[in-house]
């Protein structure tokens, strides 16, 4: 700022906040300072600058998804996502993938927002997190593949096995390897990236064998 008296102490508030930061003018009656945008409402907002004298400007307030634990996961994965630079009050809808509603919140007097959801049956990748309100923003959450389901987890040679899995790509093409055994059976993924197969063991030695489910992601 300039035009105020030399060596004035000034007080700069921001919105809500009354005295976000101080500075001193120069000889000239200058000064420059600076501060961290804190947690406040979405839109347009004022800066005061005080002294002997008064002079304004304004900031416009932006939405924003700051948070996303954990960044990844297999499908039934609890995530929590907070955001902030919502307008007060506002009415949230958090959308994940392909579920355009998969959890709702209500942002704080000052635009905050927290909320957790599981993270639902959808293809392997990265998977946009869109929250929106009055204003939108967005974040990402990379879903992970996983075998999920083993029926049963013992048996004799000649049992029958089901298997079941999600993350994995729309439509990918899965083989499934068995222990010894590279390709004991093959399955496609649904659109959502789940599949389900049954394969029959085969003929390999005693105790814990490795299932793997080998597609785009692994």
């Amino acid at each position: 700022g300039t035009g105020y008296a030399a060596g004035d102490n000034i007080t700069v508030s921001f919105g809500t906040n009354a005295a976000i930061k101080y500075a001193a003018a120069d000889t000239r009656g200058w000064f420059s300072t600076t501060w961290t945008v804190d947690t406040q409402a979405y839109g347009t907002t004022t800066i005061a600058a005080i002294g002997i004298a008064t002079a304004y400007n304004r900031f416009y307030i932006l939405p924003e998804v700051y948070s996303v634990l954990p960044a990844s996961g297999t499908v039934g994965t609890i995530v929590t996502v907070s955001g902030t630079g919502y307008a007060a009050g506002d009415n949230i809808t958090v959308s994940f993938g392909t579920n355009t509603n998969i959890q709702t919140a209500a942002a704080s007097v000052h635009g905050s927002w927290t909320v957790a959801f599981t993270v639902d049956t959808q293809a392997y990748g990265t998977t946009t997190i869109t929250a929106s309100g009055v204003s939108v923003a967005s974040n990402v959450f990379c879903i992970l593949p996983e075998v999920y389901s083993v029926v049963p987890t013992l048996g004799t040679v000649g049992t029958l096995v089901t298997i079941q899995g999600t993350g994995y790509a729309a439509n990918d093409n899965i083989t499934v390897s068995f222990g010894t055994n590279a390709v004991i059976q093959t399955a496609a993924a649904s659109e959502y990236g789940s599949f389900t197969t049954v394969f029959t063991v085969d003929t390999q030695s005693y105790g814990t064998t490795t299932i793997a489910a080998i597609g785009i992601a692994t």
